[in-house]
């Protein structure tokens, strides 16, 4: 199995580098969806809104203000992957407050928790990124790095069906087909001309 890269979720976006190392993992997509209308996913049991998403991924585009803009189905992909992420660098030691967070949304009055999140999540990743920088620390990064693999190897995440199917092999959520596309194309059938030639 070739080896993957655990990317910071927000680069390109707030300036965030792709984290050092590469980490094999196997695991399964999301699980069957269980959550209710207007719920954009469940994550070992935790509701997340899918107008929350909405709202965060519009905020961080306000405030950063990127050539891509952020959409929904990616801001929910890091939300996703959010509990893990937080989790082991509250346990490694690496900084990742609420409150620090929310001093980066000059521009954004009144974020929400989830926007606050995403950032949280992008602190984390760019200090992981840094310690991967250095031979010091290279060790420390690559442990954290598989602590965060196994974290969300582990976690029961639902997804709504209408942004498609959380691939925990690739760390993404794979979009689905829209419903009109057809999954099979019909044979194409000859059409009858008309005899101009008078026979």
């Amino acid at each position: 199995m070739t080896p993957r890269r655990v990317k910071a979720p927000l680069r390109g976006i707030i300036a965030a580098t792709a984290l050092a190392g590469a980490l094999a993992l196997t695991g399964c997509g999301s699980e069957s969806w269980s959550g209710s209308a207007g719920t954009a996913a469940v994550v070992d049991g935790d509701r997340i809104a899918t107008q929350d998403v909405m709202v965060a991924a519009q905020q961080i585009n306000e405030q950063f203000k990127p050539d891509t803009p952020l959409t929904t189905t990616t801001a929910l992909n890091y939300l996703v992957v959010a509990p893990a992420y937080i989790a082991v660098a509250e346990k490694n030691g690496i900084p990742t407050s609420a409150a620090a967070a929310r001093t980066q949304l000059t521009s954004v009055p009144d974020p929400n928790d989830e926007t606050v999140r995403l950032l949280q999540v992008n602190d984390v990743a760019t200090v992981i990124s840094q310690w991967g920088q250095s031979q010091q620390t290279q060790a420390k990064a690559t442990e954290v790095q598989k602590e965060i693999v196994a974290a969300i190897d582990k976690q029961q995440i639902s997804l709504n069906p209408r942004f498609g199917t959380f691939d925990k092999s690739q760390f993404a959520i794979k979009a689905a087909a829209p419903n009109w596309i057809s999954k099979t194309v019909p044979a194409a059938t000859a059409t009858p001309t008309e005899d101009t030639t008078g026979s």
